[in-house]
């Protein structure tokens, strides 16, 4: 009996000491280890390597490396070294990704945040400094380097460029939009920028006219149909071109169809501070333009110049009328009559030989600078009536004119002009025909030559 319960006793003793043994197993089993030695590491653009230490009790993987970054090996067990590499970072841009080690029952994770740097911005163009012609078209190039987006500012208005935007190497073609039609180069600075690089490049135009070569009227007297002018001239002009154009017929050609146009022998005049030039036939209350061109030595050109004017009007104007003209041995004689719209007028009695037969519009020129300069010499009548003049013998030419002013107290736009020889058939009457012989295309100012009685000869009424 006893020994039966001894028996029975030892089973269940030796059944708790294998529970116990099973139990105290299971608390004794190893927990998952995993870390790693460094929690980010840095690359350069150029690319490499960096080694990373894995410390483990068991297998694990790793996984979230980018297309750009390799890792070697990729999973294995335990504690190892693993290789992370980088290709090379072509862009100037910096990139990242996250690699994540997990082990094989996904208990534990550790992460390592890899970064790599972008290249430094490279930036470069092959010129400073591009020159065009002075024409509309003219093209030059610009090389652009760089390892980045780009973009070009700061370009006039009379320069176009094939692109102001891109991204790595490219040919920039550069156009002028317009002719520089000025005296000067023009320039302008455009701006090449890349993030935080710029480089600046001067373009230049060429000048088309040449300084000290520009020709323009000075003064201008306008009649109803007709005008006369001298000019202004550039130090530099040898010759120059001049015409006269109706505004509607300017207001349709280009600058460079009025040139064309003008370059005509008979449009052509040396420079000359002594030249005065006339236009004729030129309708009433008309606008016109003056246009002149002037050339140095060189055949190189200044600005064109135009010069607006209207003509006056031809009707109802103010007029001193000479008609009954005579004379005898010591005097010339005439009746002056006024019209209705006159309101005074002045008279010339002309000696001077150059000026004998030329046009209206050129006389009356002379008559004004020699008005501006001595006004006192040309005491104003205000009424018709008889006058004469003193006459040397061996004088066979009368010259007159008269410039009547209206109520308007405005030059009127007609003068009256008598010339006339004295003719041994008509002698024995003592009488004058008027005799104005066509105008000449161009008349010289200076005075000389004329004829030795005075140039101011005082005039009396009869």
């Amino acid at each position: 009996m006893k020994k039966k319960l001894f028996q029975t006793l030892s089973m269940w003793i030796l059944a708790f000491v294998c529970i116990m043994a099973v139990s105290c197993g299971n608390d004794d089993e190893a927990p998952t280890e995993l870390s790693v030695d460094l929690q980010s590491i840095s690359l350069t653009a150029e690319g490499g390597s960096q080694t990373l230490r894995v410390t483990s009790n068991t297998n694990w993987i790793v996984t979230g490396n980018a297309g750009w970054l390799s890792v070697n090996p990729s999973a294995s067990n335990g504690s190892r070294s693993i290789v992370v590499s980088a290709t090379e970072n072509n862009t100037t841009q910096p990139r990242t990704c996250t690699l994540v080690v997990t082990s094989e029952d996904g208990k534990a994770t550790a992460t390592v945040n890899v970064s790599q740097s972008g290249k430094a911005e490279e930036l470069a163009v092959d010129v400073n400094t591009i020159n065009l012609q002075a024409t509309k078209g003219s093209t030059g190039n610009l090389n652009i380097s760089c390892n980045a987006a780009w973009t070009i500012s700061g370009i006039p208005e009379w320069l176009s460029i094939s692109s102001t935007t891109g991204k790595g190497n490219a040919n920039i073609v550069l156009t002028t939009q317009s002719d520089n039609a000025s005296t000067t180069t023009r320039s302008a600075v455009i701006t090449i920028t890349s993030g935080s690089k710029t480089v600046s490049v001067t373009v230049m135009q060429g000048n088309l006219l040449q300084a000290d070569c520009d020709v323009s009227p000075n003064d201008i007297v306008v009649l109803a149909d007709a005008v006369a002018l001298d000019f202004n001239y550039g130090s530099k002009v040898k010759y120059f071109f001049t015409a006269c154009y109706t505004k509607s017929r300017i207001e349709r050609m280009t600058d460079n169809e009025i040139i064309e146009d003008l370059h005509d022998d008979s449009n052509r005049y040396s420079q000359s501070d002594d030249l005065l030039k006339s236009f004729s036939n030129l309708g009433w209350n008309s606008e016109f333009v003056i246009c002149c061109i002037g050339y140095n030595a060189n055949g190189e050109h200044g600005a064109l110049t135009k010069t607006h004017f209207t003509t006056k009007n031809g009707s109802n104007q103010a007029m001193a009328y000479i008609s009954n003209a005579k004379y005898s041995d010591t005097r010339w004689m005439c009746t002056i009559t006024l019209n209705g719209f006159t309101k005074k007028y002045y008279s010339w009695f002309i000696t001077d030989w150059n000026l004998h037969g030329m046009s209206d519009a050129i006389v009356a020129w002379k008559f004004q600078q020699r008005f501006k300069a001595n006004s006192d010499k040309f005491p104003p009548a205000v009424q018709s009536g008889d006058w004469w003049w003193n006459r040397d013998a061996n004088e066979t030419v009368m010259d007159l004119m008269t410039w009547a002013i209206d109520a308007n107290d405005q030059w009127s736009g007609c003068i009256d002009h008598f010339y006339a020889e004295i003719d041994d058939s008509e002698s024995s009457q003592k009488k004058m025909s008027n005799r104005k012989v066509a105008s000449p295309k161009q008349y010289f100012r200076n005075d000389i030559g004329t004829k030795r009685v005075s140039l101011f000869k005082p005039s009396h009424r009869k």
